[in-house]
């Protein structure tokens, strides 16, 4: 892939009420056939394409939005949960230690979680 280039979009179809970007340090991302009590506290997509393991990887940019982050780290779960039910869950913070890292999750940097809102666009780079 060339630099810049689109390697994959997720809509958000919507954004659970009982998120607090500017409290939690995270976003939890499911798909669409979540149950409701999930639904309440995740971005909700409809993705239906595969998460090729390539596109999950160190240094890859992620845009949320308008705000751009790179992964820092990401957990030995995240492509099978993606592929199997669409969820991970996107930390804005630095990577833990090893024992503290969480296998379904994806780290970005800055820290700093972004505010989101039903039909934006998140974008692997």
């Amino acid at each position: 892939m060339r630099e810049g280039e689109e390697m994959l979009t997720i809509e958000i179809q919507s954004v659970g009420p009982k998120i607090k970007p500017t409290k939690d340090n995270f976003l939890i991302l499911f798909k669409d056939d979540a149950p409701d009590s999930i639904k309440e506290v995740a971005l909700i997509h409809n993705y239906q394409g595969d998460f090729p393991a390539d596109y999950l990887k160190v240094g890859t940019k992620i845009s949320f939005g308008q705000s751009q982050y790179t992964i820092t780290k990401v957990g030995d779960l995240v492509t099978a949960n993606l592929n199997e039910i669409g969820h991970t869950v996107f930390y804005f913070q630095d990577v833990p230690g090893d024992e503290a890292i969480m296998h379904n999750g994806i780290y970005l940097s800055p820290a700093q979680t972004p505010s989101l809102v039903a039909g934006d666009k998140i974008i692997f780079h």
